[in-house]
């Protein structure tokens, strides 16, 4: 048993000795002495001490002690003799301020770094508040405040002088308040209360919250409000707020209900108070303060209204405790609407609001007379308001409420005598009740369109729609009667329709530029509606009216009188009007006379051009401007020059139109038959390319700027129908004589054709016809006005022209011409949109567009016209000027977007120039694939490989000049699984063009070898780049000159054998399974085989150009040319024995050899022998 003693014994010292390590968890003590333990050396004490007669030594001293204690904790019991070595510094008269700093800075620093580990003394607590009060009234606040709270651990500490803070605190605060420590003395105040306020008698309480709230409503931080409001619901929370503190409370925290930040905050607050015992005190406080008759500060006055009707109907209403009815607040609510300031009377009208919303079921009628009442009051005032925001934000709260109060009217639920509520509705009539009046306007439109048979009927209808859209400022009054114009026109038909445009919606709309935007995007619906529906001269005064929305804004901006850039929200009518466009001309292409949309589509080519010149305007619009580039990029051209737009469902013949009956849609055209292109009567590329060409002719740029953009929108009226025609009454006979190839032959094949020919006989008899008829010719005379004015000619006397009996635009349709377009400033906008777009959304539908248009040759390139050089230059440009800065420059570009994955789109759409070799020249020829080689570096070399496999069969000349370079390039390419098709298929297909490496040196054939060896790893690449690698490596090597061979086979056969590493034969994964494991084998077997073979044939044919099977001479051939043969596969070669046979010469008398003649002559006597051995049996 001793032994166990003697163990136990052990056990328990070393436990011992464990604990009161620094190392055992939880020993809090042991831990600080061991981490911020200090024990004060006693050199130190005397440098401090009142013995050291060196004062700035001392103070130094001092100073260095601070900064150690802050980090460490001295111990408790030598913070007491601290304090006696510094009292003459500390307590003495005669001390040195600087000292005295010193020394309260020391004894703060240990207060708050011994309050943090607990060990700070209770003696030394009251020692440093009696030193505190003493002096706070002498010695300056701060150090003396940071003294005490770190003493007191900032309020939460009140050991031995639990009784004393509470007073001391009370009278010191309103010092603390006007001091820079005033955010720390209300902390101070908030522990005390949460920790301490058991020892917080009510003066003091009340003291405090006093001074508190007092602050409150003087300070101008944020910080401090937040913690004043912080203490408030400290006191509330954790004590009681006194009775009379209530009415400096709510006042307060009325008063900041107008903060918005801190409106939920106080609110919340004040639900508090009004759950506790005073809360009724506190909601008839509100009372009080709204029918005060006292000059009271309006915010205050507001948040009780806020409070009040929160507390009484409010989303979260009732409180529980406060039983209080909802309807005692509605009186009040009447006095607080007769209130002189905005703020009050909006917030009155908002709780009407929330009482019509939530109570207005129950509300009784004496209830909405109260109602009516303030909401009649609030009315007056806000139409007296100087302010107009101030008075429609009111004017719109009330607006809701009526909208609520005509909810229950319709459900029935209104308990008011309807006389009375229409008595309230009537003076709202112009400025609120919106509903109302759209009843009524809907009313009298309907009446007015259904006396349309009637006489006055127009007169009927001006008399509303003028009434509501001219004289009415609202907007949706506005809106809904420019949404009946386009109704009744609908209902009227085209006949009764004509009328209304002239005589009520064209003099409606004429100066709707200088309506808001709302206004302004109903009325450009409007007009695209009549110029996409109707079929009248007045369109062409609509179409005018609508190219003012898109083209004002440009020369307004060049005046200074418009903002620097729109938003989007801003540029809608811009947006609605580019859309009307694209779909009159996609409707209009359709119908004779076409003028209508090619104006339609040479203004939204003038758009894209005024807006490349001046960006920043429409920058937002990317939308907008990708619809027009897509709409360009869809325009097709069949074999007859005809354009259309196939698989476009809105740009058919039979949009809009009744169908045919026993008509296909599949048989349908999709070429219209009014519109040729020509380019021939469109200006030249040269002039509008890019402005930032540097060869291009800077006046040829001008003078397509001044052609294109004109100054008003009649100029592009008159002027964009300004091409040849060709009167064709009947489709048929548009149809050329010989139609030309869709590649090279010219667009304008039409024009040449009857300008060369004689008048057909289906032209001359329309001729004759037009002659014999005045009023077709005057019809024909004024179409040809319109088409070929002058660009000063207005479009209202051209239309004077056309006093053609009852419906002259049917015989004008009807005797109409063809109208030539040329794409030419189509193809030149785009140029300039690659360099100048800066929206890669939209600059990617530019440049996926292009391989589509190149793919229609009819819309590019003509006889008149070859301008396909510029697209080379543009193309170009974007990959190789780099004050382009493409593509860091672009926005709206995707996450991670790279250098290659932009120039990927320019290459594909490069690469789609080589078939226009013929229109190319030799420059840019040259320049283009040089731009595609150096494209092969980047990741997108995929691309520009497979173009340049493509030059090869489309440019052999220029690819003879830059082969080497090409090939030096792809040396420098990395080996990747993307590159690999594309360059195997490069050189495969280089093999069968001889005439373009004809002149290689063994350098040329070595570049090679070196780019496709890399390509036999079967491990990385697929089977099939594996065999097509080595089938070019054979093929190569049996193209190279006889004596270059044998120095091309050991580089080759060493770079093969180096091509699988020693890794690669092997797994890579320790984990990886059989297949993996056979897999690998596998790929090093066929590596292995197909090297075996590649060098047998490189054997074979390293000396000669001989065949694999060995020729016979005549001699052997006669021998064994018809004998039997046996063939043996040994290793990887094929052994074949041949015996020898008949070579059926006469080589003895009898014409044969020996061993044929002894065969046949026993073959012969064979039967003798047979015949006799039977007569024998």
């Amino acid at each position: 048993m001793s032994g166990v003693d003697e163990s136990t014994k052990e056990l328990t010292e070393r436990l011992k000795k464990a604990m009161k390590s620094p190392d055992w968890p939880g020993n809090i003590s042991a831990e600080i002495n061991s981490t911020y333990g200090l024990q004060l050396p006693p050199a130190l004490v005397n440098q401090i001490s009142v013995s050291n007669t060196n004062m700035p030594d001392r103070i130094a001293a001092i100073k260095q002690l601070t900064v150690i204690a802050k980090e460490k904790i001295i111990r408790e019991e030598q913070v007491e003799q601290l304090w006696r070595l510094m009292s003459d510094l500390l307590e003495g008269e005669k001390s040195e301020p600087s000292a005295c700093h010193a020394a309260m800075a020391l004894v703060t620093a240990v207060a708050i770094s011994s309050n943090t580990s607990r060990k700070f003394g209770a003696p030394m607590r009251h020692i440093i508040f009696n030193y505190v009060s003493k002096r706070c009234n002498t010695d300056p606040i701060e150090p003396l405040f940071d003294l005490l709270s770190g003493a007191l651990s900032k309020g939460k500490t009140l050991e031995l002088v639990e009784d004393l803070v509470g007073p001391f605190y009370n009278s010191w605060y309103p010092k603390l308040l006007r001091s820079q420590r005033a955010e720390a003395a209300i902390e101070v105040f908030i522990n005390l209360t949460k920790t301490n306020a058991a020892y917080l008698d009510e003066p003091e309480l009340f003291g405090l919250t006093k001074q508190t709230v007092w602050f409150l409503n003087n300070t101008a931080s944020e910080n401090e409000g937040l913690l004043c409001l912080t203490a408030i619901e400290t006191v509330v929370a954790y004590s009681h707020l006194p009775s009379n503190m209530i009415f400096s409370v709510v006042a307060s925290l009325a008063r900041i209900v107008s903060v918005p930040m801190q409106t939920e905050r106080a609110w919340k607050l004040m639900r508090t108070i009004l759950g506790t015992y005073m809360g009724v005190s506190a909601l008839f406080t509100l009372v009080d303060l709204i029918k005060s008759t006292e000059m009271m500060d309006p915010h205050v006055t507001r948040g009780c209204v806020y409070f009040l009707h929160m507390a009484l109907w409010g989303p979260h209403s009732p409180i529980v405790s406060l039983e209080v009815p909802y309807k005692l607040g509605i009186p009040v609510m009447v006095q607080a609407s007769n209130h002189e300031s905005e703020l009050v009377v909006y917030e009155v009208s908002f709780a009407m609001k929330l009482l019509v919303g939530k109570r207005g079921p129950d509300l009784y009628p004496q209830a909405w007379d109260n109602v009516f009442l303030a909401l009649t009051n609030i009315y007056k005032y806000a139409i007296g308001m100087t302010d107009s925001t101030k008075a429609q934000a009111i004017l719109n709260v009330v607006n809701d409420t009526v909208d609520y109060m005509e909810t229950l009217r319709d459900r029935d639920q209104l308990r008011v005598l309807r006389e009375k509520f229409y008595t309230f509705l009537t003076p709202f009539t112009l400025l609120r009740t919106e509903t109302s009046t759209l009843h009524v306007l809907n009313f009298l439109a309907k009446e007015a369109v259904g006396n349309c048979s009637e006489d006055g009927w127009l007169q009927q209808l001006s008399t509303v729609l003028v009434q509501y859209y001219v004289k009415d400022p609202r907007l949706a009054i506005k809106l809904q009667a420019a949404k009946w114009m386009v109704d009744c026109h609908k209902a009227l038909g085209k006949r009764q329709g004509t009328e209304l445009v002239e005589q009520i919606i064209l003099p409606c709309v004429l100066e709707y530029r200088k309506e808001s935007l709302p206004i302004r995007c109903a009325v450009v619906d409007i007009l695209g509606y009549i110029v996409y529906e109707h079929n009248h001269p007045i369109i062409s005064r609509c179409l005018e009216l609508l190219l003012q929305t898109i083209f004002e804004p440009f020369k307004q901006a060049a005046d200074g009188s418009e903002p620097e850039q729109y938003t989007s929200e801003e540029a809608e009518d811009v947006s609605k009007t580019v859309h009307w466009l694209i779909l009159i001309f996609k409707r209009r292409m359709w119908d004779l006379p076409s003028a209508d949309a090619i104006v339609a589509f040479r203004s939204l080519l003038t758009f894209l051009e005024s807006h490349y010149t001046n960006p920043n305007l429409f920058l937002s619009l990317n939308k907008t401007r990708a619809k027009i580039f897509e709409m360009i990029f869809k325009i097709r051209a069949n074999e007859r020059y005809e354009i259309g737009m196939p698989g476009v469902e809105d740009a058919s013949i039979h949009y809009g139109l009744p169908a045919i009956p026993g008509q296909e849609e599949s048989q349908l055209p999709i070429y219209t038959p009014y519109i040729i292109i020509n380019h021939k009567h469109g200006l030249t590329l040269d002039s509008a390319a890019v402005a930032s060409s540097p060869h291009l002719a800077r006046s040829s740029v001008h003078k397509i700027r001044q052609a294109a953009t004109p100054t008003d929108t009649a100029t592009i009226i008159s002027t964009s129908s300004s091409t040849a025609t060709t009167p064709v009454p009947h489709h048929s006979s548009t149809t050329p004589a010989a139609t030309p190839t869709i590649g090279v032959a010219a667009v304008a094949t039409p024009t040449a054709a009857t300008a060369a020919a004689p008048a057909t006989p289906t032209v001359a008899a329309a001729a004759t016809a037009t002659a014999s008829h005045p009023p077709l010719a005057a019809g024909a005379a004024a179409v040809e006005g319109l088409t070929q004015g002058s660009e000063g000619e207005q479009l209202e006397d051209v239309l004077q022209k056309l006093q053609v009996g009852d419906d002259p635009w049917r015989d004008v349709q009807r005797h109409s011409t063809i109208t030539y377009l040329s794409l030419t400033e189509a193809a030149a906008t785009v140029i300039v949109a690659m360099k100048k777009e800066k929206d890669w959304e939209i600059l990617k539908i530019i440049l996926e567009g292009i391989p589509k248009m190149l793919q229609n040759k009819a819309l590019i390139v003509s006889r008149d016209s070859n301008d396909i050089d510029y697209f080379a230059e543009a193309l170009t440009a974007v990959i190789t000027d780099r004050s382009l800065n493409l593509p860091a420059s672009l926005y709206n570009t995707p996450d991670k977007f790279l250098r290659p994955d932009f120039e990927q789109y320019v290459f594909l759409a490069l690469s789609c120039l080589s078939c226009y070799r013929q229109q190319l020249t030799n420059q840019w020829q040259n320049t283009m694939v040089q731009c595609l080689t150096g494209g092969m570096s980047r990741n997108c070399g995929a691309v520009c490989i497979a173009a340049l496999t493509l030059c090869c069969l489309e440019m052999p000349n220029t690819m003879v000049k830059n082969l080497p370079m090409i090939l030096q390039q792809l040396t420098k390419t990395s080996a990747t699984v993307n590159n690999s098709q594309p360059v195997l298929e490069f050189l495969s297909t280089l093999l069968h063009l001889p005439h373009i490496y004809s002149f290689f040196s063994s350098d040329q054939y070595m570049a090679v070898f070196a780019i496709v060896i890399p390509y036999t790893n079967p491990i990385k690449f697929s089977q099939y780049v594996v065999i097509l690698a080595f089938h070019v490596l054979a093929m190569w090597f049996l193209k190279c000159k006889l004596d270059n061979r044998r120095n091309f086979v050991n580089f080759i056969t060493k770079n093969l054998r180096n091509v699988l590493g020693p890794d690669d034969a092997q797994p890579r994964r320790r984990s990886a399974s059989l297949n993996d494991q056979d897999r690998t084998e596998v790929f090093a077997k066929l590596h292995k085989d197909m090297r075996m073979t590649l060098l047998d044939l490189m054997s074979r044919y390293t000396f000669a150009s001989c065949t694999s099977m060995a020729r016979r001479s005549e001699v052997g051939e006669a021998l064994v040319g018809s004998g039997q043969q046996q063939t043996w596969l040994v290793g990887l070669k094929l052994f074949t024995i041949t015996t020898s046979g008949c070579s059926q010469r006469p080589m003895t008398k009898q014409g044969l050899c020996e061993n044929c003649l002894s065969a046949c002559q026993h073959l012969a006597q064979l039967p003798e022998k047979l015949s006799l051995e039977d007569g024998k049996e």
